[in-house]
């Protein structure tokens, strides 16, 4: 019974401590979800945040009457009263990076949920095994909007060439194309290029969504196995970011860089929006009064 009970605090002192909430706020069936290992919804917290951002944006695209007094041909004054959103409309995405910013703070649950594809696999390729760590990783840095890449480097064991066991990410700088994934869990399949899809890719230049000449037997389903034995390490580039979702005038398909040992950054990390700190910035200057200053010639 006492181990029972000091389980169950560790699993939920541990569930506190990744989501920022005391454990005596909990429901009883929140804990018992917890402790099933059930999918638990984001905190409360975040909740409300999100909601406070859509409000924002729902308020802006509201109509305003703006009075206006102006002056026609004759020199008679003019005063006009208007509700249209002529020359006010602001843009507003319907998927706000703010939105998306606090949602990628719960990816780390989804780690839990992993689903690996075995269906339609032929059993004549390479099998190939990643370690555990850098999948996680590579969840947890990730968009619930936007695709992200990386190449896989690996090696075979000395005994058996059939199995690539991968041991590295490399994170180019990229940016991404927007997407959608399935919610509340991780699916993981691999894939590899037959002959006909190397020919046609080494004659294709077109980089349209729906490119000319494009097959499905281009490709085969092969066999993906993920491992705790050995753990894996990441490449990332050693004069700037990966990221270039939000500064896409920096990146170039012809920009050269180079590969280091690290860790890559989060999806919204700091370093790769620095037009939003400038933004924010400038806001803080605009409210803030200058003082006065002495003259120094009386």
């Amino acid at each position: 019974m006492q181990v029972e009970v000091a389980l169950r605090d560790l699993i939920l002192s541990d569930y506190a401590k990744k989501n920022n909430v005391n454990t005596s706020a909990l429901t009883q069936s929140e804990i018992r979800d917890i402790i099933l290992g059930a999918e638990i919804t984001p905190p409360s917290q975040q909740r409300q945040q999100i909601a406070e951002i859509e409000k924002q944006a729902k308020e802006a695209s509201q109509l305003t009457a703006v009075t206006t007094r102006t002056t026609n041909v004759h020199g008679d004054e003019l005063i006009v009263t208007t509700t249209s959103p002529y020359e006010q409309a602001a843009f507003g995405s319907k998927t706000d990076w703010r939105v998306r910013a606090i949602s990628a703070t719960n990816l780390h649950l989804r780690v839990n949920h992993i689903y690996v594809n075995s269906e339609d696999i032929k059993e004549t390729g390479y099998t190939y095994i990643m370690p555990k760590n850098i999948l996680k990783k590579f969840i947890c840095i990730a968009d619930l909007r936007t695709q992200i890449a990386g190449y896989l480097y690996g090696i075979s064991p000395p005994d058996n060439p059939q199995v690539k066991e991968i041991r590295c990410i490399a994170m180019p700088p990229q940016w991404g194309i927007t997407s959608s994934f399935t919610p509340g869990s991780c699916s993981l399949t691999a894939y590899k290029l037959t002959p006909s899809g190397y020919e046609w890719g080494k004659s294709n230049t077109d980089a349209a969504s729906n490119p000319h000449g494009y097959l499905p037997t281009y490709y085969e389903k092969v066999q993906m196995l993920l491992s705790d034995r050995f753990l894996g390490f990441y490449m990332v580039p050693d004069n700037g970011p990966w990221n270039y979702n939000f500064m896409g005038v920096k990146h170039t398909v012809s920009m050269k860089y180079g590969m280091k040992l690290g860790t890559p950054r989060e999806y919204y990390h700091e370093d790769h929006r620095p037009t939003h700190f400038l933004e924010f910035s400038n806001l803080e200057e605009g409210e803030t009064a200058e003082g006065d200053r002495e003259d120094t010639f009386t």
